[in-house]
């Protein structure tokens, strides 16, 4: 039941209530209100003054401080976790008393000071109303001399003069407070009125936002001593959302919720009922109502239809029992039976007669399948007749045939001479045909026994080249994931199939690569070890290259230089191993060295046929061409 000034909810949890203000600014806020104020449920008045945090923040006198709820009335030293940072009220000595406290408490409030809040209290309450004329508001007066206005049809109470009075002459006027002697307004008789009590409602929790300490809205006690919030929250982690929503449903059938009524109507009857809070949000509450309501709608609508169809069976029954004929008359059938219940049970006179129509026509269409029944039953009599004549074939002529069958009863019951003799002609026609209908058919058994062999080899082949690509492609996933599964195991270059294989046999992995045998599994360790010492030996070549080893250098000169590297730890373990391999790095630099030296020499130019001779008369010409060569770095 939505309050126009605050909805409140009960969390099962931390047993906390929160409050949910306008939309609006959302300092002070919990989170969850601070989510509800951008995107409300439902669009909340934009004239309401703001209400005021749930949590607020004191400082004593000795200058600690304390948080208090306003809604629950707990006072706590601890900042609670949905408290939003505010600046702290300073109290003097007649601060509120925290309900529990690790240390000393602070003094609790006077009774002076709690007198002077009560009878602020009571003064700011509704004390009269006035209606306005031909509008459903009414301006209701407080005992503090404040004005404000209440919706008697939607329940919404506003501070401001809403927009819809804007056209009333006299407002002014309905707007002045009433004197003691003041006959026109009716405080006195709405003293007790529940409008008035909404408005007290309503008021107080617009003030709110002034106080420091609310008064705590008080819940509905059932027959147990507890509230119907605490026995909902109780229930509600307990039960399931059907269990909930069959509760629910249970409530509003109790409540005879009708099934064309608003949520708004109808939210009074039930807002106090426990199963009702079950659903923690007004939407879910809403939309419970609405699926409810849609159901009783779709109830209700097929009560409506089955009463119609039970009326218009008993016409029917009618009709039947009354014997009427392809030929009978609407006109007929009134006169005679219009004083009758079943007839009377139809309101509407054209629905009445479209229902007659209806059994009527249905009637020629059952004759009309009988005649034609009848007619095919004689005239396959007639042609078991003719099945029985020896020696009749194509060639027989209908003038002798009938001279030995007009005894038969069979061809009695053909009427007419045309109409025997054209059924005949049916029969001479049909013999010659099924000769050639056989054949046909024949030919097309056969056509069709073919193709589908054809179609079955053809389904085999489909089917056997599947299995094929299909075991190719598992086997190819088998490859990659054993190949995973020896890059995450093996990490030694030096390690043997036989030594590998006895430790991978223990992961339980192994099992699932039974789809490749001994063999290719070796081989695919093999091509495992063979990519680590591929990288290993690229890294040690980079480190060789990094220490710029000249091509004159021995192992011996090398050694000293590139042993603190991790890269050359990691190679081998074996020196004889790491010698070899540079020995190896040497030879294909040397080689390479070689090749680019050819290349060079291919390039210069000042190098000829007549080089060997000239450098044979003139030892100089050697020199010069050993400083063209020197300036490259080949």
């Amino acid at each position: 039941n939505w309050n126009p000034s605050m909805e409140t909810t009960v969390s099962e949890s931390s047993n906390k209530v929160e409050e949910i203000a306008p939309q609006g600014d959302t300092t002070g806020y919990t989170i969850q209100q601070a989510q509800l104020l951008q995107n409300p449920p439902h669009p909340l008045p934009q004239f309401l003054p703001p209400l005021a945090p749930i949590w607020s923040v004191h400082t004593l006198t000795d200058g600690r401080l304390y948080y208090f709820n306003r809604l629950t009335q707990e006072s706590i030293w601890q900042q609670p976790p949905d408290f939003h940072a505010m600046a702290p009220i300073h109290l003097g000595p007649t601060t509120i008393t925290p309900s529990f406290s690790s240390a000393e408490p602070p003094k609790p409030e006077t009774d002076s000071s709690a007198k002077t809040k009560e009878s602020d209290a009571a003064t700011s309450r509704p004390v009269a109303s006035r209606p306005i004329p031909g509008k459903p508001w009414h301006v209701v007066f407080t005992g503090d001399g404040k004005v404000f206005f209440f919706n008697k049809t939607t329940r919404v109470s506003v501070w401001e003069v809403p927009g819809e009075l804007d056209d009333v002459k006299n407002l002014k006027k309905l707007m002045k407070p009433p004197s003691d002697g003041d006959e026109d307004d009716d405080s006195d008789d709405d003293e007790n009125s529940p409008e008035i009590h909404e408005e007290e409602n309503a008021l107080s929790v617009g003030e709110a936002t002034e106080t420091v300490e609310p008064e705590p809205k008080k819940l509905k006690v059932d027959s147990s001593g507890s509230t119907a919030e605490e026995k909902a929250g109780q229930l509600r982690n307990t039960l399931s959302v059907e269990e909930k929503m069959e509760l629910v449903y249970q409530m509003f059938s109790e409540q005879n919720v009708s099934a064309f009524s608003t949520f708004e109507k109808e939210v009074s009857k039930f807002v106090s009922d426990y199963r009702y809070l079950l659903l923690p949000s007004t939407k879910e509450r809403r939309n419970a109502f609405d699926c409810f309501v849609a159901r009783q709608v779709e109830e209700e609508r097929e009560e409506k239809n089955r009463k119609i169809r039970e009326k218009r069976d008993e016409f029917r029954k009618l009709m039947e029992e009354s014997r009427l004929g392809p030929k009978s008359t609407y006109t007929e059938f009134s006169v005679k039976y219009g004083r009758h219940d079943k007839f009377k049970a139809v309101d509407k006179m054209k629905e009445r007669e479209a229902l007659f129509h209806e059994f009527i026509a249905q009637l020629k269409a059952n004759r009309k399948k009988e005649d034609a029944a009848k007619e095919e039953k004689l005239r396959e009599d007639f042609f078991a007749m003719l099945g029985g004549v020896k020696k009749l074939d194509r060639r027989s002529e209908w003038r002798r045939v009938k001279e030995s069958l007009y005894k038969d009863k069979r061809y009695q019951a053909v009427s007419g001479s045309d109409k025997r003799e054209a059924l005949f002609r049916e029969y001479i026609s049909k013999l010659a045909g099924d000769s050639e209908e056989r054949e046909k058919r024949e030919k097309m058994e056969a056509s069709l026994r073919e193709r589908h062999k054809e179609v079955e080899r053809e389904r085999e082949n489909q089917a056997h080249r599947w299995g094929r690509e299909r075991e190719q492609l598992q086997k190819e996933e088998t490859v990659e994931r054993f190949t995973a599964f020896l890059i995450d195991l093996i990490k030694d270059s030096e390690v043997g199939w036989r030594d590998a294989k006895h430790s991978l046999r223990k992961d339980r992995r192994w099992r699932d690569f039974s789809l490749l045998d001994s063999n290719e599994k070796e081989d695919l360790f093999l091509k495992h070890v063979g990519n680590l010492r591929s990288r290993k030996r690229q890294a040690f070549h980079q480190l060789l290259d990094e220490t710029k080893v000249p091509l004159t250098a021995t192992w011996k000169d090398v050694k000293d230089k590139i042993r603190d590297d991790p890269r050359f730890e990691k190679f081998s373990s074996s020196d004889t191993k790491r010698r070899l391999e540079f020995d190896r790095y040497v030879d294909n630099r040397m080689r390479k060295a070689k090749e680019e030296f050819r290349l060079l020499l291919r390039e210069t130019k000042q190098l000829s046929h007549r080089s060997k001779k000239l450098i044979e008369d003139n030892a100089a010409h050697l020199k010069e061409i050993k400083e063209i060569l020197m300036n490259d770095l080949r």
